[in-house]
C-alpha cells in the first residue's frame, strides 16, 4: 500500500515535469518571438523581433505623446519594420540587420545584446 501512495504522489512530478521552453531554444530560435518595450519620458519604444529559420523581422512602434494629454494619437506613433539574417548556436546569436551585427546570449526566456559603446544593453523576453 505504502508503494502506491509514493507512486501516486510521485506520478504527477513525472507527468508535469518542467517547461521544455530552454530546450527547445539549444536547438533554434525559428518561430519565437521576443519584445522589449522602453519608456524615456513622453517616448515608450516597443521593439519585437520575430524569428524565422535564418532571418528575421523586426518591427519598431515609437509612441510619442507630443500633446502630453496621456494619449497617444495616429500621428503619434511610428512603425518600422526591417529584416535580417541571424545565425544562432546556443546561446549566441549573431542578428545582421544592414551590415550591422548585433551580439545576443539567450537564457531561458531572455534574448540580452552585448554591451554596446555606451555600456548600453538591450534585454528581450520571450513572448
Amino acid at each position: 500500500m505504502k508503494k502506491i501512495l509514493f507512486l501516486l504522489a510521485v506520478l504527477p512530478m513525472f507527468l508535469v515535469g518542467c517547461s521544455d521552453d530552454d530546450e527547445d531554444l539549444s536547438k533554434s530560435l525559428k518561430g519565437t518571438v521576443w519584445e522589449t518595450v522602453e519608456k524615456h519620458g513622453i517616448e515608450t519604444t516597443i521593439l519585437t523581433i520575430n524569428f524565422g529559420k535564418t532571418d528575421f523581422l523586426m518591427k519598431v512602434y515609437d509612441e510619442n505623446d507630443n500633446n502630453m494629454n496621456g494619449k497617444i494619437e495616429k500621428d503619434e506613433i511610428t512603425r518600422t519594420e526591417s529584416t535580417g539574417s541571424y545565425t544562432y548556436e546556443y546561446p549566441n546569436a549573431v542578428l545582421t540587420l544592414a551590415g550591422e551585427k548585433e551580439y545576443m546570449t539567450v537564457s531561458g526566456n531572455k534574448m540580452t545584446s552585448k554591451p554596446d559603446a555606451d555600456g548600453e544593453i538591450t534585454v528581450l523576453t520571450k513572448k
